[in-house]
């Protein structure tokens, strides 16, 4: 009996070192996978961050005319030609997204497929999912909007709060990816309406009759209204007033101007507008400030695209330094790019 209980106590304090040996060197074992694997996450991120830096990018113009793609690296002056569909993730946003400008007319440019001018649409909104096709002009009076969404059509009747149909309906562009702005006759005179996608139409401003130029900025709506002399006071000078309509308001930030509004182009953060003997003026922050000379064609990314003495300038609004782009013909359509990939 004596001797079975011996046996006993050996064999539990064989498995006690059997216990802690096992233990100690899975101990041993976590520690050396915790260090593998530390060091393969070091690996793997210097990996990829090599690889992210070794991606440059640099500004850039993509150039189109007559069916022919070209971008230009703004900082290397290397120019060379656009393929499909392989540089269309190369270029810092969707295609559909990027908008330019035509440099003989200042009116916006967009991208179809296969790197082409878009021909039927200039109202594409920012987030590139939508165009305006077609404004039709019915036999009762009434007026649709035809407004694509990828293979969907929506047909969007213009009314009133007083559920009028509206006249003369003229685009102006998108404020936002869901409402589109135009400017239109109701019964009461022109106003300046926003179109929502649920159908409902919404007046911004009204009584704007003698107004023109709009162009959307800083989320609203610019515009130049027109004074004409008043007879009874001898006055024999035109006036030219700039407005700032959001939310139902307008606000007048350029005031009896006697030199007539050219040009404007709003922008993200405020706007750029010319006068007849091209003096330009970059109105922000409720203040303007003179610029230089030239028209104003597009604002991206606070670079200014402007047409002076048959060039095309590009001018950095907070730096205030401005390059010439060489050899671009009048009848091309130029889109800037901020970040595209150098290869």
């Amino acid at each position: 009996m004596s001797s079975g209980k011996r046996v006993f106590r050996i064999n539990i304090r064989t498995l006690l070192a059997l216990f802690t040996t096992f233990f100690v060197v899975l101990g041993i074992l976590l520690v050396g996978l915790a260090a593998m694997d530390s060091e393969l996450k070091k690996s793997f991120s210097s990996n990829v961050e090599a690889e992210v830096k070794s991606v440059a990018t640099s500004s850039a113009m993509i150039v189109l005319k007559n069916d022919k793609a070209i971008i230009r690296f703004l900082e290397s002056n290397f120019s060379r030609d656009l393929v499909w569909p392989d540089d269309a993730s190369k270029l810092g946003k969707p295609v559909s997204q990027i908008q330019g400008v035509f440099l003989d007319t200042g009116e916006k440019a967009l991208i179809d497929p296969e790197f082409i001018v878009s021909k039927n649409n200039k109202f594409r909104s920012p987030d590139g999912r939508r165009d305006v096709i077609g404004i039709i002009k019915r036999e009762d009076g009434s007026t649709v909007v035809k407004i694509t969404y990828g293979k969907e059509e929506s047909n969007y009747i213009l009314r009133n709060n007083e559920s009028e149909f509206l006249s003369n309906v003229n685009p102006i562009d998108w404020l936002n990816q869901y409402e589109l702005v135009f400017f239109a006759n109701d019964p009461d005179g022109k106003a300046l309406y926003v179109l929502n996608l649920d159908g409902t139409v919404d007046e911004l401003f009204g009584n704007i009759n003698n107004s023109s130029l709009f162009t959307i900025g800083n989320d609203g709506i610019f515009y130049v209204e027109e004074i004409k002399p008043d007879e009874h006071l001898n006055e024999k000078q035109y006036k030219y007033n700039i407005w700032y309509a959001k939310n139902g308001t307008s606000t007048k930030i350029v005031n009896d101007n006697e030199v007539a509004i050219q040009s404007m182009v709003g922008f993200e953060d405020g706007l750029v507008y010319a006068l007849a003997d091209q003096k330009m003026f970059l109105f922000q922050n409720g203040k303007s400030v003179y610029l230089e000379k030239g028209i104003p064609l597009q604002v991206v990314d606070d670079k200014l695209i402007f047409r002076i003495n048959g060039q095309i300038n590009l001018l950095d609004i907070k730096t205030k330094q401005a390059i010439v782009i060489d050899d671009l013909e009048y009848n091309s359509a130029v889109f800037y790019l901020s970040d595209a990939v150098l290869d």
